[in-house]
Order: C-alpha cells, then structure tokens, then sequence
C-alpha cells in the first residue's frame, strides 16, 4: 500500500517508470492498490506488453476491473495474449 500511495502521486509518466522497474508481481499489487483513476492513466502509458505482464499476477476479477478501463482495441490484444483461462474468465467478467 505505501508504495501504490507514493506512485498515486507521481505524475502518469514518473509512475511508469516507477513500475516497470518493480517485479511483474509486486507492479501488479501496486496498480490493483490505486485510485481506480490514476491506475487507469497509468494503464495509458503502458504497453501492451506491460499490460498483459500485469494482468497475468492479478486475480480475473481485479484485472476485469482494470480491463474494463481499456479502449477496445487494447482489451483485446491484452486478452489474446493472456493464457486462455485468464482470457476466458477476465472476458466473462467484462
């Protein structure tokens, strides 16, 4: 939670940056920690690739919740590069 509060208050970029040095699995309690806002402008600097790394620690529901804050072209490639469990049940969550 300390560190989910610190990176809140950075800008979205300065967060980024801050996440991508985490391990994918403590980045990801990071991101489900925040303000549903700032983790979905957080969302927007990211890649992808970032993304889908993130989504794969986090519980389906958690990263539905997420999920939900992508555009659409976005969501999908997230979900076509999750296993196809995850896939399955964040799409179901949707």
């Amino acid at each position: 939670a300390d560190i989910a509060d610190q990176v809140q208050r950075l800008d979205p970029g300065e967060a980024q940056t801050v996440l991508s040095t985490l391990p994918s699995e403590q980045a990801a309690a990071v991101l489900s920690e925040m303000e549903v806002e700032q983790a979905e402008q957080l969302l927007e600097e990211l890649s992808s690739d970032e993304i889908t790394k993130l989504f794969r620690e986090l519980p389906p529901d958690e990263a539905a919740d997420l999920a939900a804050e992508l555009e659409p072209e976005r969501l999908s490639e997230v979900l076509a590069s999750l296993p196809s469990d995850q896939s399955r049940k964040v799409a179901e969550l949707l």
